[in-house]
C-alpha cells in the first residue's frame, strides 16, 4: 500500500468493507508516519525539482550557446562563400581578359606573319628574277667571249705570223660609248 495516502486508504476501506481489521488498525499509524515524513518528502521533492530546474536551465544555456556558435559558424561560412565567389568571379574576369588579349595578340602576330610571308614571296620572286637574269647574262657573256675568241682566231689565221706577235692589244675590242659633249654625269653625293 505504498504510494497511497491515508485518505486513499480510508476511502478504499469505505468502499471495500472486506479489508482486514489489521489494516484498519494500522491506518492511524500510517497516517502519522505519512504526516511525519511529508515535510521531508516535500523538501526532497523541492530539492529534486530545483535540481531539475537547474539542469533544464543549464541545458537551455548550452542550447543557446550551441545555437549562437552554429549561427556564428553559418555566418562565417556565408562570408567565406561570398568572398570565394567574388574571388572566383574576379579570376574568371581576369582569365577572360587575358584570353581576349591573347586572341588579339595572336591575330596581330598572324597579320604580321602574313605580311612577312608576302614580303618573302615578293623577295623570292625578285631573287628568282635576278638569278634568271644573272644566268642569262653569264650565258650571253660566255657566248660573247666565244665569239671574240673565234674572231681573234680568225684574224690571226688570216694575218701573217710577224704581225700577229706585235699587234696584240691590251684594250678590249668592244666599242666604248663616247660621251656627248656638254653632258656630263653628275656624281652621287
Amino acid at each position: 500500500m505504498l504510494g497511497a495516502g491515508p485518505d486513499a486508504l480510508a476511502g478504499r476501506a469505505a468502499i471495500d468493507p472486506r479489508l482486514p481489521r489489521s489494516a484498519w488498525r494500522q491506518l492511524p499509524d500510517q497516517k502519522r508516519d505519512w504526516r511525519a515524513s511529508a515535510p521531508k518528502n516535500r523538501l526532497r521533492f523541492s530539492r529534486d525539482l530545483a535540481k531539475q530546474r537547474e539542469s533544464a536551465e543549464r541545458a537551455e544555456e548550452r542550447l543557446r550557446a550551441t545555437e549562437k556558435r552554429a549561427l556564428l559558424e553559418i555566418d562565417r561560412e556565408r562570408s567565406t562563400a561570398t568572398k570565394l565567389q567574388k574571388e572566383l568571379d574576379e579570376a574568371v574576369r581576369r582569365a577572360e581578359q587575358k584570353d581576349a588579349d591573347h586572341r588579339r595578340a595572336i591575330e596581330a602576330i598572324q597579320a604580321q606573319l602574313g605580311d612577312a610571308r608576302h614580303q618573302a614571296g615578293v623577295l623570292q620572286g625578285r631573287l628568282d628574277a635576278v638569278q634568271t637574269e644573272n644566268l642569262r647574262l653569264q650565258a650571253e657573256m660566255l657566248t660573247l667571249r666565244e665569239a671574240e675568241t673565234r674572231a681573234r682566231d680568225a684574224r690571226q689565221s688570216g694575218a701573217p705570223a710577224a704581225v700577229r706577235k706585235t699587234s696584240r692589244s691590251t684594250r678590249s675590242s668592244r666599242a666604248e660609248p663616247t660621251a656627248i659633249p656638254g653632258t656630263r654625269r653628275k656624281k652621287a653625293v
